[in-house]
């Protein structure tokens, strides 16, 4: 069977403590006054260039805008598959609200798109990290909650070995599950993966301030999982949204 909520492994964690050692160098002699006047404005400049610094980075992290988020999609992708994907991918449900909840999301989603997913034709959330997928896990209990009870799946590498993985889900039921492109992919190689609907955590920032789409060994694995679906069918098969 695919694996329930259960046990919420992910919310043990190791805590350690770091402790910050401040050296002062001492000063010998006395040091002239315009030397220190120097000194001080130099400090000064460098306070200014490093909030100018910040403020960039701030500024670059700004939410994209649709148009911008099918370019990025598509600049990730080799010309075959843009070819054959491009149109799914134009297709797309696309919501930028930071304030809008996942599970505001997928039922918005479900009014206006009609049925998400059947048992074995699951709606499947694709996210960067197996922490980050644990983190939606949480945040879309509420989402079905008494329907898919007994059919989610948390995909991803530190969960189970896949392998043991495609074992379970030939044998279980699905309705729901969330995980990383990589392993999503290899299981629907598989054959025992088949969404009905497919959801991008896309605008999501990590501590890095990293969307998916930002960190080079993710944004190969989403490369590589846009390529499941180059057959037409797969495409007319499955819903696509980014959120």
């Amino acid at each position: 069977m695919a694996e329930d909520l259960g046990e919420e492994w992910w919310e043990t964690k190791t805590k350690s403590s770091k402790t910050d050692k401040i050296e002062d160098e001492g000063v010998v002699g006395d040091v002239p006054e315009a030397l220190a006047e120097d000194g001080n404005t130099n400090e000064k400049k460098k306070k200014r260039r490093k909030k100018r610094k910040i403020e960039e980075v701030v500024d670059s992290n700004e939410m994209s805008s649709e148009d911008k988020v099918k370019e990025e999609i598509n600049d990730i992708l080799g010309l075959v598959q843009k070819e054959e994907i491009s149109e799914w991918i134009d297709s797309a449900s696309i919501r930028l609200d930071i304030d809008q909840s996942w599970v505001d999301f997928l039922k918005e989603s479900e009014n206006e798109k009609g049925s998400l997913c059947e048992v074995n034709r699951p709606v499947i959330i694709v996210a960067a990290s197996g922490q980050r997928c644990a983190d939606i896990m949480r945040e879309t209990r509420s989402f079905k909650e008494e329907e898919k009870k007994g059919m989610t799946a948390k995909l991803f590498a530190k969960h189970f070995k896949l392998a043991e993985q495609i074992e379970r889900l030939k044998k279980g039921k699905l309705l729901f599950g969330v995980g990383t492109p990589s392993r999503i992919q290899k299981l629907m190689e598989a054959g025992v993966l088949n969404p009905q609907s497919v959801f991008l955590d896309y605008n999501y920032r990590n501590k890095k301030r990293q969307r998916l789409i930002d960190e080079k060994e993710v944004k190969k694995q989403l490369a590589e999982f846009f390529g499941a679906f180059v057959e037409t069918q797969k495409q007319t098969d499955t819903k696509l949204f980014i959120f």
